[in-house]
């Protein structure tokens, strides 16, 4: 008898494991794939430089933010990133594309001046060629980080889904 309620007391926690992964993957999920647009997560102090960052197809103003994208359907990936409450001068932004396997698969630099007499507020796009290239040769499907800098610091990190 004892060896079967120890054994029924391991399939008890054994499901209970699962369920807990399977609701914090679902949960991972939703935040994901949501709206497929990202404000910087950490709390910015008033007047501090702040990001919103969305993903999309197409480069044009206002284009559809998507948070997964299929490889066979994808010419190129944007990152639109509407920075806020920056001083005026220049600056330089860079983004990085990491594997699913935590790889660097790409980094870009740019750099951008805040005119005088303005918001602060400067729009960037940087786009990441999928047709023709690894990406779509290798199928390097799964979630992808992207992580942005301003200045050289780190100021957040989004995920992007790559299907097939």
């Amino acid at each position: 008898m004892k060896s079967k309620l120890h054994s029924d007391g391991n399939s008890l926690r054994k499901i209970s494991r699962r369920l807990a992964a399977a609701t914090l993957f679902a949960g991972c999920a939703m935040l994901a794939f949501g709206c497929g647009q990202y404000q910087a997560g950490t709390p910015t102090v008033p007047g501090s430089p702040a990001a919103a960052v969305s993903f999309c197809q197409n480069s044009q103003a206002g284009c559809a933010p998507n948070g997964s994208f299929q490889v066979s359907g994808t010419r190129t990936m944007n990152v639109v990133i509407e920075w806020q409450n920056l001083t005026v001068g220049a600056h330089s932004q860079k983004v990085t594309f990491v594997l699913p396997s935590g790889d660097e698969y790409q980094a870009f630099e740019q750099s951008f001046e805040v005119p005088d007499g303005t918001s602060g507020s400067v729009t960037t796009t940087q786009s990441l060629q999928v047709a023709g290239t690894w990406i779509a040769q290798r199928q390097l499907t799964g979630m992808w980080q992207v992580n942005f800098f301003l200045d050289g610091a780190p100021m957040g990190t989004q995920s992007v889904q790559l299907t097939q």
